[in-house]
């Protein structure tokens, strides 16, 4: 059986964090939050990795990424720029627009079931191994999505921005919401609801981190929210729709059904620059648990 292919989305710029996240050391010999998801997808059976970046970034990528994980795992890159999200150039409002035109760039290279996970995020080595599994179960109609529960994906430092999800008994998704500036605050988990209020939310809620296990038919809805983004830039309406967002309206239409697969792991990120520290002796703490080896 082939290998399933992890699309990686890695152009992010990190505004919060000030940096490129994707390059700030955390192991103990310099690994980033990006090796560690290279070799959490090489051993969860991972056979090819393709990242999304922006052109701005593609000589440090070269140079800084992509040369490591060269003869470990089949790589692949492709640029997400302007031109290949609005090639008429009809789009008036800043870029980048959404996550949506993350995944539209790679429309002419995914051809079968893939996983999607974001660069800039610490899933952790059970997480990819259920990612692994779901892929080999994908469908045109019937997806997958790898989540956490609430409380084991905050920040220490920031708030962070989480897809909650809501299921039924067999934990099939019935919809999936983003919830801003989630936080922990007293005691309590806390989001900014639609009217700026501070609202508490159950920490066992279960949480998605944008891990997909998708067909490439995804691409044929991705390309509606492509011309939404057009046609209601013209207005200069939103113009910035997300993955999540997306599969809400799916599961609305029932055009797709996704399995909620919850992993027992914990999410570890860099949010902000203060999460650094926390992070290092998490990882520290991994490997003398032996969960990964001292050097990758």
């Amino acid at each position: 059986m082939v290998k399933p292919t992890l699309f990686v989305l890695a152009a992010g710029l990190g505004n919060k964090y000030g940096g490129m996240r994707q390059q700030e050391s955390i192991g103990p010999n310099g690994e980033t939050i990006l090796d560690y998801t290279v070799f959490d997808a090489c051993r969860a059976g991972f056979g090819k990795i393709i990242f999304v970046i922006y052109s701005a970034f593609e000589k440090e990528f070269k140079e800084f990424v992509l040369s490591k994980y060269e003869g470990r795992i089949a790589v692949e890159y492709l640029i997400q720029d302007k031109n290949n999200a609005d090639p008429g150039n009809k789009i008036k409002a800043p870029y980048p627009w959404s996550s949506i035109c993350a995944l539209w760039a790679g429309k002419d290279l995914l051809q079968t079931p893939f996983g999607i996970v974001n660069a800039e995020d610490f899933y952790g080595k059970e997480s990819f191994e259920i990612l692994a599994e779901a892929v080999k179960n994908v469908s045109p109609s019937n997806y997958f999505n790898v989540a956490f529960e609430l409380c084991k994906t905050l920040s220490e430092t920031s708030p962070l921005t989480r897809g909650i999800c809501v299921m039924d008994d067999e934990n099939n998704l019935s919809s999936i919401v983003d919830h801003l500036e989630v936080e922990m605050t007293g005691g309590n988990v806390v989001y900014k609801n639609r009217d700026n209020k501070r609202t508490e939310i159950d920490g066992q809620s279960i949480a998605s981190i944008n891990m997909w296990a998708v067909h490439p038919d995804i691409f044929n809805y991705a390309e509606k929210f492509v011309d939404k983004i057009h046609q209601q830039s013209l207005l200069n309406e939103k113009v910035c729709y997300t993955i999540t967002e997306m599969v809400n309206v799916l599961l609305t239409q029932e055009k797709v059904k996704v399995k909620v697969l919850i992993t027992p792991s914990e999410w570890l990120g860099l949010a902000s620059a203060d999460d650094r520290v926390p992070l290092v002796l998490k990882i520290n703490e991994y490997i003398k648990a032996q969960r990964y080896p001292k050097s990758l």
